[in-house]
Parts: C-alpha cells; sequence; structure tokens
C-alpha cells in the first residue's frame, strides 16, 4: 500500500531541533512509522539544501561492515568538512555495539556530524549517562488526533478538541467522532492498518504484524523459550489492566519467576506493551510490588485476543477502554508519572499521576459511568484530598466526564 504522506506530531517537534548539536534517537515498535519520519526528514533537509545521508542498517552488507569498524561509515558517507553533514541511520539497534558507535562520533565529530537514528528496541534503558547525551523522541502508534489526520477526517479533530475543552459542547459530528473511536478502540493506531480500508485486510495487516514482526522482536532477543515468550505475550492480552503475578504466569509458562521477568522485560524493551508500577505513600497496606500491564496498540491487543466484535458487544470492554485511557496518558505524560492505586483489601483507582507533594490527578475508568460507587474509593479520597478523582466513562452520564474529553 501506497503510505500517504502525513506528519506526525513528533516530527515537527524534530523538525523544529534540526540545528541543535545533539543526536537524536527515533523510538517505538516496528511499523509505527519511524522510518517514513526519518525519509520526511531526509526530504526536509534536501529541501533546505543541507548534506544528508540515509544509512540504513537492515542491509546486511551496511551491518557488517559498521560492525567490522566504526569508521567504515565513511564508505558511505563523505568525511565531513566545515560544514555539518547529516547521517540519518535505521535501525541502529541491529548493530553489536549500539551506544559504543553512537557514543564515539559523538565524542569524535559531533560538531561535524549531526546524527538521527531510529530503533525499535530500548537497547539504551539501563544507561543514563548515555541517554542524557541524546534526545529522544517516542513514536507511539497513531493517537486518536493522528488516526483522524490519517483518515482524513479534520472536521472530526475539530470536534474533539471541543470535547476536550467544552464540558457542554454537543453537535451533529458528536455521532460520526464516535463511529470513529469505536474503529480506533477496535483496529487501533498502527498506521498501515488506519489506510486500509476493508476490515478484513485490517486484521490480515494486524495479523502480519503479530505473526511477523513481534515474532521478529522475539527472536532477536536471543532466548532459549520464543514460543514461551510469545505465548506470554498472548496471555497479557487477556490480563489487560490486571494486577501482573508473577508467580501465576511462572506457573502457566512452566518458566521461573526470573524468565518471567525477563520475558515482560524483553516485551516492554520492544515497546509492545506497557507496565504501570503501584504509587505508594502513606497506607501500610499499599501495594508496593506487583505492576499492571497494558497494550501499546489496542488493534495488536485484540488480534491477539482474536476479536473485533463492536465495543458495546464485547466482554472485555472494560479492559478495552482502560487500556486505551493508558494510552492517552502516554501521550499526555511521561510513562514513569502514570502509576495505578491499590490496597491488599482490594480498593483500587486506576491512574494516578501525583507530584511530589502528593497533589496531581487521579483517573477511575468505567464502560459506564453509572458502574462508578463512590464508597469504594473514600479511603484514597481520605488520604490523598489533593487528588480528587476523575470519573472517565465510556458511557457518560449527564454529570460525568466521557473518555472522548481526556
Amino acid at each position: 500500500m501506497e503510505q500517504k504522506f502525513i506528519k506526525r506530531k513528533v516530527y515537527d517537534r524534530i523538525k523544529k531541533e534540526l540545528r541543535n548539536e545533539r543526536y537524536f534517537l527515533i523510538t517505538g515498535a516496528r511499523q509505527v512509522g519511524k522510518t517514513a519520519i526519518l525519509k520526511q526528514l531526509e526530504s526536509e533537509l534536501n529541501r533546505r539544501k543541507l548534506p544528508v545521508y540515509f544509512v540504513q542498517l537492515a542491509d546486511s552488507d551496511v551491518l557488517d561492515s559498521l560492525n567490522e569498524d566504526k569508521d567504515n561509515l565513511f564508505n558511505y558517507i563523505p568525511e565531513p568538512d566545515d560544514k555539518p553533514i547529516f547521517v540519518l541511520m535505521d535501525n541502529i539497534h541491529k548493530l553489536e555495539h549500539s551506544i559504543e558507535f553512537i557514543k564515539y562520533f559523538q565524542t569524535e565529530l559531533g560538531e561535524q556530524l549531526k546524527m538521527i537514528f531510529t530503533t525499535s528496541l530500548k537497547f539504551y534503558a539501563d544507561d543514563p549517562e548515555f541517554t542524557a547525551m541524546l534526545d529522544i523522541y517516542p513514536v507511539h502508534p497513531l493517537d486518536l488526533e493522528e488516526f483522524l489526520l490519517f483518515k482524513d477526517a479534520q472536521n472530526l479533530v475539530k470536534e474533539w478538541f471541543y470535547i476536550r475543552t467544552q464540558k457542554d459542547h454537543k453537535s451533529y459530528r458528536r455521532k460520526k467522532l464516535e463511529k470513529a473511536f469505536h474503529e480506533y478502540l477496535t483496529y487501533g493506531g498502527f498506521p498501515e492498518v488506519v489506510l486500509t480500508e476493508d476490515n478484513t485486510e485490517k486484521e490480515e495487516v494486524l495479523k502480519n504484524i503479530a505473526t511477523t514482526f513481534v515474532k521478529e522482536d522475539i527472536y532477536e532477543a536471543h532466548i532459549q523459550n520464543t514460543d514461551k515468550l510469545y505465548k506470554l505475550f498472548n496471555l497479557l492480552a487477556y490480563k489487560t489492566g490486571d494486577l501482573v503475578n508473577m508467580s501465576e504466569l511462572s506457573v502457566s509458562l512452566q518458566l521461573s519467576i526470573t524468565a518471567v521477568e525477563n520475558y515482560l522485560g524483553i516485551l516492554e524493551r520492544n515497546f509492545h506493551i506497557s507496565m504501570v508500577q503501584p504509587f505508594y505513600a502513606l497506607i501500610k497496606k499499599e501495594l508496593k510490588k506487583m505492576p499492571k500491564i497494558y497494550y501499546n496498540d489496542l488493534g495488536l491487543r485484540n488480534m491477539m485476543v482474536k476479536t473485533f466484535l463492536p465495543v458495546n458487544d464485547r466482554l472485555d470492554r472494560g479492559q478495552l477502554v482502560e487500556n486505551y485511557v493508558h494510552s492517552r496518558l502516554r501521550m499526555l505524560y511521561n510513562e514513569d508519572e502514570i502509576l495505578y492505586w491499590r490496597t491488599a483489601d482490594g480498593n483500587e483507582v486506576d491512574f494516578v499521576m501525583p507530584d511530589a507533594e502528593y497533589k496531581g490527578r487521579a483517573i477511575e475508568v468505567k464502560f459506564f459511568a453509572k458502574e462508578y460507587r463512590p464508597s469504594k474509593y473514600k479511603k484514597f479520597s481520605k488520604t490523598y484530598i489533593d487528588m480528587p478523582i476523575e470519573v472517565r466513562a465510556f458511557h457518560a452520564d449527564q454529570n460525568d466526564q466521557s473518555i472522548l474529553g481526556l
């Protein structure tokens, strides 16, 4: 399928910073559009008549050459002189020593080479000194606004803006927006899926992502039990929004708890899942260890549970809308700022975004607003009085806030 030339939000942020001296790292799962962004940047630099070279590490000859010697890069680009050269390098994680490669050129030629990399692996996750050297730009599957733009529905983008900024806003476009939102919840935000018109073809694209690209990530992790890692990925789709019980997963998969933890880390480092950590501060029985799990794309999650039924007809509809709210919050906050709250006796708030003084924001997600029972949240509200709970519902009552308003 021919890709529409549609700019992602992150593209404009990167374009504004092209002249700064830091190196850029564009991160995200396979198939979210990182290479397309790189090619758009190449076109922009050509338009500005600036020297730019695209290096594709999916080319095994290029990869072998750079693994052999970092300076072999100059077999593919000219040596810089007084004018900086832009180097766009796709799939930097494929290099055997990615961090050392980047550090070398940043240190030796940082003023002469302006390098922009993409990666579908958080190979840098345990090196804060290295990440401090870079500007890191996460690329997620399309958010709802980008989804609407890819669908050529600019009028619905405006409608969504009005819903978010004007609580009492009503218009005839609301139903069209809700129909598009249902599609987004069902098929997710991978660009190729969004641009595919036929629903059966959408499912085929998602199946290809699940069985080809996700499995490639698993094979590249170089672990012994690749089938069990894929089975774990499948199991997690059914546990969306649930606490991750390592012991239960260990028994189900017949793996050690250490292996389960390692496998979860692999899936997270490949941008397939997110683990939300617990918020605990003032109550002794607040949970302090078990994370909650969310998929990073709803379409992929629905592929793994093998259902694309309409949202209203689904038994897992509560999990679906909670996962959507997590995806939306991920666009508004840093991932480590999004927490959940739960006590050992079952009191729970889905999402908490606190600051250092225990002020901030708390969100409880419901499919129907009438499912919310204020009495269940008294302990949290009394303890954290500066974090009032917002109820976000897929089907909101008159006085409740819609998920769309987030």
